[in-house]
């Protein structure tokens, strides 16, 4: 179940181990991650893992369907995801140097490699910052007495239109000189 030794996945250095499973991940996220996901279907799981200079190097690619609440009624929306993990693990932390900072790099302690913790950390960094239902997505954004909720181009584009006056203690004397002349 996508948990291997590491020893057994460094025997693949001339050809790799194919893989292919569907996984429930679904406890472990709502536990770790409750906040953010509300549930999640069973992941499709396919990639291959390859032993390369004495490191292992997994990479997969992750279908499913993952449902999160809407980040301004919190009603339930479905996000579907399809996502491509790439992750190095190590047991030489002197390894890591081979790297790019970028690059995932995972250092083995215990002799196992569990790509199923990769798994749910990808998954939940498919969550947008923004979701909305489609009603929310397409109704006018919020206004009151004196302010409006504004999208970043309606501000931008405000901006631009009317800039901001400086708001100082001496902004009302910006004007004393031009007075004098007249």
């Amino acid at each position: 179940m996508l948990k291997w030794q590491f020893n057994e996945l460094a025997k693949y250095k001339q050809e790799a181990l194919p893989f292919s499973e569907t996984v429930d991940i679904k406890e472990a996220l709502l536990r770790d991650f409750g906040d953010l996901v509300l549930d999640v279907t069973p992941l499709e799981v396919k990639g291959f893992a390859q032993a390369d200079q004495e490191d292992i190097i997994i990479h997969a690619n992750v279908t499913g369907e993952l449902t999160v609440p809407s980040s301004r009624s919190l009603a339930p929306v479905s996000l579907p995801l399809d996502f491509a993990i790439d992750e190095v693990y190590l047991q030489n932390v002197a390894h890591e140097e081979r790297y790019e900072l970028e690059d995932s790099v995972m250092l083995v302690e215990d002799g196992m490699v569990d790509f199923l913790q990769a798994i749910v950390e990808f998954t939940v960094l498919q969550v947008p910052l923004q979701v909305l239902t489609e009603e929310e997505a397409s109704a006018p954004m919020p206004t009151g007495s004196g302010w409006a909720v504004l999208t970043e181009d309606e501000y931008a584009d405000q901006q631009v239109e009317e800039p901001v006056a400086a708001n100082t203690p001496l902004a009302g004397l910006k004007d004393l000189f031009d007075s004098e002349k007249n």
